[in-house]
């Protein structure tokens, strides 16, 4: 597993002296996204729970209460039409997160693209006679061509695993809580049998 994340920190060092650190906003962008999403899920429980309760009712968990608390420093009503428009907002600054996200992960794209072949082309220039003469024609078509596609492949590769790392640790992350607030542990003492 150690030598895992050493691999992981490597290429993320490999791109970054490319790219510089201008890819982490990627990661940022994802995180926020990951946070938005979640809190539209979390959104759905006082939905669930508001549909068939009075709203003068006191709430049945956490999240509602939380949520409840939220609506009144605001100043605006906790209807089913309000939390299904706080939802819908939530989820619109989710997709447009991830818009720029994606975006910005097409121009990186390309951003590596021009650099890896101007530097393959700066080596070519620079290359001794002696070594252009020993290789194959083909060889330095399959660098700049195949070579170059794999390095962007290891680059989408490293993004999307960085992406659903994050999104699974704050999907966990709230699931947690959620799921602890509906399936509270049981007590060691009601696993007894009498």
């Amino acid at each position: 597993m150690t030598e895992f994340i050493l691999n992981v920190k490597h290429y993320l060092k490999i791109f970054q002296n490319y790219l510089g650190r201008k890819m982490y906003y990627i990661f940022f962008l994802v995180f926020i996204a990951a946070l938005a999403e979640s809190i539209g899920i979390i959104m759905l429980i006082p939905l669930f729970e508001g549909i068939d309760s009075n709203p003068n009712d006191d709430p049945k968990n956490i999240i509602s209460s939380f949520v409840r608390t939220i609506f009144i420093q605001l100043g605006i009503g906790e209807n089913v039409e309000t939390i299904l428009f706080v939802i819908c907002i939530v989820f619109i600054i989710k997709g447009f997160v991830m818009f720029l996200m994606l975006a910005y992960d097409a121009y990186l794209r390309s951003r590596l693209i021009i650099l890896l072949r101007l530097n393959l082309y700066q080596l070519c220039e620079n290359m001794n006679y002696e070594y252009f003469i020993t290789r194959n024609t083909g060889y330095f078509v399959n660098i700049l061509n195949t070579q170059i596609k794999k390095a962007l492949d290891s680059f989408d590769s490293l993004s999307s695993f960085v992406t659903q790392t994050i999104f699974a640790f704050v999907y966990l992350t709230v699931k947690k809580d959620v799921f602890m607030i509906y399936y509270p542990a049981p007590s060691p003492y009601s696993l007894r049998p009498d």
